[in-house]
């Protein structure tokens, strides 16, 4: 039986394939590299904290570990990196005290489309981005749509108030069309509302 050798590149003599050239590397989640808001640094971490927790599912590595592995990176930077993650929902971290290294813990997120629905019942998660923080925080469910009908209604009050702006998104969660779908429900009652004035 013939086999089909799988077809290669034709290199020069100083360049390599880099299919299984290399014995140790990180692995970069490709829905973590494609994430708008962090940071390269930030995908980095996630990248190396990942790698260091290997099958046992939590990392638990000291700053002075990750700054080596990271190219001597200073501690502040890795602080900043690790709160983006923090904020975006990617880890939890346990600080466990003064000189004890930090243990890591990798959160389901609907950023990864791989996951199976059973997973994300009870916990889902979206990144809220509107008025009512300065800056990105992870969200549940539940809580998603309280901030959402704050957010309509600080919208009606300024539609009130004579200023012009869009009518607000509801932030993105693992199941798309049902998000969509409330919204549009959320909008046709506030429409409703204004016809019946």
């Amino acid at each position: 039986m013939n086999t089909i050798k799988p077809k290669e590149a034709k290199l020069k003599h100083d360049e390599f394939n880099p299919h299984k050239a290399f014995k140790s590397f990180w692995r970069l989640p490709k829905a973590v590299a494609a994430h708008e808001r962090l940071s390269l640094g930030a995908k980095v971490l996630y990248a190396t904290l990942a790698g260091l927790a290997g099958s046992y599912g939590t990392s638990y590595p000291s700053r002075n570990k990750l700054s080596a592995l990271l190219g001597g990176v200073s501690h502040k930077t890795l602080y900043n990196w690790q709160r983006e993650l923090v904020v975006n929902g990617m880890i939890r971290v346990n600080q466990k005290g003064r000189g004890l290294p930090n243990n890591y813990y990798f959160i389901r997120n609907p950023i990864f489309d791989n996951a199976e629905e059973y997973e994300l019942l009870g916990s889902e998660r979206c990144l809220y981005t509107g008025p009512q923080t300065s800056e990105p925080i992870a969200v549940d469910a539940d809580t998603a749509r309280q901030l959402y009908k704050a957010d309509v209604q600080a919208w009606y009050e300024k539609g009130i108030a004579g200023e012009q702006v869009p009518f607000p998104k509801p932030c993105w969660i693992h199941d798309r069309k049902k998000f969509k779908l409330y919204k549009e429900e959320m909008e046709a009652k506030v429409l409703a509302y204004i016809d019946a004035m």
